[in-house]
């Protein structure tokens, strides 16, 4: 169980939460699980980003590495 915060929502946007699932979840864990989910692709977003930022940045040493590799296969 965690804290008890208090947040505000738009009327619009409650009406939604309630609406989609109904009585059959506390608003609270809904909006919990939906914020986590959220949290976890963000993370896993950047966490992608930042791979790709260090690929590209070593994409040329890497290609010639591929190169090399290549050449010492024995053609057919």
């Amino acid at each position: 169980m965690g804290t008890a915060n208090s947040i505000t929502i738009s009327v619009d946007l409650l009406k939604a939460i309630v609406q989609l699932i109904g009585g059959k979840r506390i608003r609270s864990e809904f909006i919990e699980a939906i914020l986590r989910k959220y949290l976890a692709e963000e993370q896993s977003k950047r966490r992608n980003e930042n791979d790709l930022k260090i690929l590209n940045a070593k994409s040329d040493y890497l290609n010639e590495e591929a190169e090399e590799v290549l050449d010492y296969q024995v053609k057919l």
